[in-house]
């Protein structure tokens, strides 16, 4: 049985960092041309919290293998034996999916459609637990994919706004 490995999608990740670019850009402007106190502790601040983020985000991965489904998140490493699910549902929010997994022993455990093909891996893992414990709404769910886009468009439109700030703060 091939054993396949999922990850956060690329562009998201890339997206990110190019946040995180204009933020260290925007961290080393307040600390060269002695901005305020106030002003260098904030950028600081959000460049830490951003690339703490885009970290645990490249970290992420989903493993779906012979033996079970792992799920690695930062510094956690979870293997749900296929035996032990006991029920895979799907909950839909506007263009975000929540694939939900409950198990016996490692309880409640949940990823989201950020990962790339996230609904090839939901398939995967669909026919390896037997049919009752598949939700109808995600058999439905599985034949009309939902793609989200928001959190790409966020993040565009968090580094323009960093960009303009660059721009009319020390350019201007």
């Amino acid at each position: 049985m091939l054993t396949r490995e999922f990850r956060i999608n690329r562009v998201s990740i890339v997206v990110l960092a190019l946040d995180l670019l204009l933020l260290v850009a925007l961290f080393a402007c307040t600390i060269v041309f002695e901005s305020g106190l106030l002003q260098t502790l904030m950028s600081g601040f959000f460049t830490l919290v951003l690339a703490y983020t885009l970290w645990e985000m490249s970290q992420r991965r989903l493993i779906v293998a012979h033996k079970g489904l792992t799920i690695r998140k930062f510094f956690k490493k979870r293997t749900i034996p296929w035996e032990d699910i006991t029920d895979f549902d799907i909950l839909l929010l506007r263009k975000r999916a929540y694939f939900i997994i409950n198990a016996e022993k490692n309880g409640f455990n949940f990823f989201s459609n950020a990962y790339n093909d996230v609904y090839e891996c939901a398939g995967m893992i669909k026919e390896r637990v037997t049919e009752e414990k598949v939700s109808a709404a995600l058999k439905n769910s599985l034949e009309t994919p939902v793609k989200n886009y928001g959190d790409i468009v966020a993040a565009l439109i968090a580094g323009t706004v960093i960009a303009l700030i660059l721009y009319f703060k020390y350019y201007i």
